[in-house]
């Protein structure tokens, strides 16, 4: 695949890079005597890293909590082991990214160690299997909370659609691995090759780029879009239609990065100075990862802030249990009633209290934050799925 066509010019720069080796010490001393600055870029990459990481971090960390039983949560599924994998990759890859600056990423090559600058390279090629894996998990985190909120009931062919994503996202990053892997023969030519002292031969480094990033973010558009007709299709008010699409769309921004990140690619894919180029590939894959994760728990964390704020759709209140005789368990959702709701008491009624109880699918008696987001009921779900209530039936004898 393009090995031809690519040795020649990879030729060509492991030229230009040997000579900036072999002249690395002359231009540190011209640097040194003439007082000339020293680019340095190095600290920006912790700066950015680790507080979206945090970020990151903490909405998986309060998905977890919505979910748990001390919260009546729904308890886990794969979306949320899913995201829990994806995360602990993000955690390796930002370690890697801030030894990378440690080592001397953010500066010009010539003013670094040599063991350095093929050390730095070798991190690279790891961090951009973490990179795959971190989005490929993440997408796969998604789809499985579609297929979560979406049950058979509501459409067979969304859940088929669901899956084939979910396949086409496996099979991508699959692929993607193994192009990365073998891309230089042999393969530790990828990070040596810079010197000009050893042999090797690559594949078309901007084919590769231009291939892989095109297909990530054409699934990332398809996974966005795909819910778009289910949740416009609800029965609520425009407003909240609105609301709960751009919850989902939110997912937009990772697509964004994933274009200027692809930017600045092209231009690593010809660089002479590859530790100073690849400073603003290293800060945009962190500020995709951690936003892709991020949006990923957005619908999770939308029910629980509700509640948190007060506006919840429906609420249970000690008084209305007192007052109507009704009493409901539901985890996170709760009923309603109203004071017309009230049945006309009589003298001589004979009451009679029948317990309902009803699950769907063999779901816990709770309800999830992201149903809570859509409404059960307005997706296909019978009223009284995941709730318990007595129903008090009054009549005269």
């Amino acid at each position: 695949m393009h090995r031809p066509l690519a040795q020649s010019a990879i030729n060509r720069k492991a030229a230009q890079i040997h000579l900036l080796k072999r002249f690395s010490e002359t231009k540190n001393y011209q640097e040194g005597m003439c007082g000339a600055p020293v680019r340095n870029r190095s600290a920006t990459i912790p700066a950015v890293n680790w507080p979206l990481y945090a970020v990151a971090a903490l909405s998986v960390a309060f998905r977890f909590l919505a979910r748990s039983d001390w919260a009546k949560g729904a308890g886990y599924w794969w979306d949320d082991w899913s995201i829990l994998v994806a995360l602990c990759l993000i955690t390796a890859g930002s370690s890697i990214t801030t030894e990378m600056a440690h080592l001397g990423l953010g500066k010009d090559m010539w003013t670094l160690e040599p063991s350095h600058i093929s050390d730095i390279l070798f991190y690279f090629w790891i961090d951009e299997f973490l990179y795959i894996a971190t989005l490929s998990i993440t997408k796969i985190s998604i789809l499985c909370l579609y297929l979560r909120i979406f049950p058979s009931t509501v459409s067979n062919r969304f859940r088929i659609a669901t899956f084939i994503l979910m396949a086409i996202s496996i099979i991508y990053a699959v692929v993607l691995e193994f192009i990365i892997l073998f891309s230089c023969e042999p393969i530790d030519y990828f990070w040596h090759m810079w010197d000009g002292e050893h042999e090797g031969s690559c594949l078309n480094t901007n084919a590769e780029i231009f291939a892989g990033a095109g297909v990530n973010i054409a699934i990332d558009i398809v996974i966005l879009v795909l819910p778009i007709p289910k949740l416009l299709g609800l029965e609520v008010s425009f407003t909240k239609k609105i609301g709960i699409c751009l919850t989902f769309l939110v997912g937009g921004f990772s697509i964004i990065c994933s274009i200027v990140r692809l930017q600045y690619l092209v231009q690593w894919g010809n660089t002479t100075n590859p530790t100073w180029d690849y400073t603003q590939v290293a800060i945009w894959s962190s500020v995709e990862g951690a936003a892709t994760i991020i949006c990923a728990c957005m619908p999770q964390m939308a029910g629980p802030v509700k509640r948190f704020y007060g506006r919840t759709v429906s609420k249970v209140s000690s008084a209305g249990t007192k007052k109507y005789g009704i009493s409901g368990s539901s985890g996170s959702h709760a009923l309603e009633l109203s004071r017309r709701d009230e049945p006309p008491s009589k003298s001589n009624a004979i009451a009679k209290t029948v317990s309902v109880s009803a699950t769907y699918d063999g779901r816990s008696q709770r309800a999830t934050s992201e149903e809570e987001l859509v409404g059960r009921s307005e997706v296909g779900w019978p009223t009284t799925v995941g709730y318990t209530h007595d129903y008090q039936k009054q009549w005269s004898p």
